[in-house]
C-alpha cells in the first residue's frame, strides 16, 4: 500500500480533489509534494501529516497565484490577501465590500475582486449549511452572484486550502 486511504476521516482522493480546488495542476502538486515528502522522511508510505504538509504548502502556492490575479486592484497588496483571510470566521459579502472598499479605489474594483475571488474559487458561499465554491456550481459565476446580490449578509466562504497555509 502507498498511501494511506484516509485523511482526517476523509478518504485520500476526496482530500486530493477537495485541496486542489478542482485544478489538476494543483492535484498533481498536492500529491507530488506529499509524496516528495513521504521519500525524504524514508517512508514507502505515504502519511496523514504528509498530505497535510502537502496541503499547507499548496495553500501558499495558491495565495502566490491570487496575489497575481489581484494585484492590480490592490496597489499595496503584500499584506491584502493576508488581512483578508484574517476575516475568515465571519466573513459576509458587506463585510467583504466593506474591508476592500477601505483599500480600493471604487464599488467596480471591489465587485471586480469578489468576482476574481469566486471565480478562481477561492471565495465561495455558504448554501444550506455547507460551502459552495464556483466548481459546485457548474461554473456558473452568475449563479454564486446572483444568490450575493439577492443578500448582503450571505456568508463567504475562503476556501479552506487558502486557510492551511495560515495554519500553525
Amino acid at each position: 500500500e502507498a498511501s494511506v486511504s484516509t485523511v482526517d476521516g476523509t478518504p485520500v482522493l476526496d482530500f486530493l480533489v477537495d485541496g486542489s480546488m478542482m485544478r489538476p495542476r494543483y492535484l498533481i502538486r498536492l500529491f507530488e509534494t506529499a509524496r516528495r515528502r513521504a521519500i525524504t522522511f524514508d517512508r514507502r508510505r505515504i502519511a496523514e501529516e504528509d498530505y497535510r504538509a502537502a496541503l499547507k504548502e499548496l495553500g501558499w502556492q495558491v495565495l502566490e497565484d491570487l496575489d497575481r490575479e489581484i494585484v492590480d486592484l490592490v496597489p499595496q497588496g503584500e499584506s491584502f490577501l493576508f488581512e483578508l483571510l484574517e476575516q475568515a470566521e465571519e466573513l459576509t459579502v458587506e463585510k467583504f465590500r466593506y474591508f476592500c472598499g477601505t483599500r480600493l479605489n471604487s464599488a467596480e474594483d471591489v465587485n471586480r475582486l469578489l468576482d476574481v475571488m469566486l471565480w478562481n474559487g477561492s471565495l465561495g458561499i455558504q448554501q444550506g449549511g455547507s460551502p459552495r465554491y464556483i466548481f459546485d456550481a457548474g461554473y456558473k459565476r452568475q449563479y454564486l452572484s446572483a444568490r450575493i446580490k439577492a443578500d448582503r449578509n450571505t456568508k463567504l466562504m475562503i476556501h479552506p486550502t487558502l486557510l492551511a497555509a495560515l495554519v500553525v
